[in-house]
């Protein structure tokens, strides 16, 4: 399959709780940092300093797990509190099959839209205060 997104696309992300996470989501997560694995990576910290991943939401709590994603134990469904992902293009993505399930709390929430090779958007707009005049032209 296809990436659904390109090295230099940016997204709009909107926070999302736990609950309302749905398979076939694609979703923002903090970076697992690999290291022992009992059922998974780590997480913790605030959102500075994060270094952030978009992957595909495959499966939820309590769903089996998908093929080529294991869980130390040998469990056939993911661990409570975790959450599968896969990236689109499968022989190119370094992924829950690679990391393990991820903790819910590295989700930071869902992409709702993408924005093509880096262009301008909002976030990349100087700050003006409310009333006051653009900068003049020229």
């Amino acid at each position: 399959m296809e990436p659904t997104l390109h090295g230099r696309d940016r997204v709009v992300v909107r926070r999302t709780p736990a609950r309302r996470l749905r398979v076939g989501q694609i979703v923002v997560l903090e970076q697992p940092r690999l290291g022992p694995r009992p059922g998974g990576p780590t997480s913790g910290g605030g959102i500075r300093g994060r270094r952030w991943m978009i992957k595909r939401l495959a499966a939820l709590p309590g769903d089996p797990l998908p093929p080529g994603v294991t869980v130390d134990g040998g469990a056939a469904s993911v661990p409570a509190g975790r959450v599968v992902v896969l990236g689109d293009n499968r022989d190119a993505s370094t992924d829950s099959r690679t990391f393990g399930p991820v903790p819910l709390d590295q989700v930071l929430g869902v992409a709702l839209r993408r924005y093509a090779g880096g262009g301008p958007i909002m976030a990349e707009t100087p700050h003006r205060p409310a009333g006051s005049a653009p900068p003049a032209a020229g």
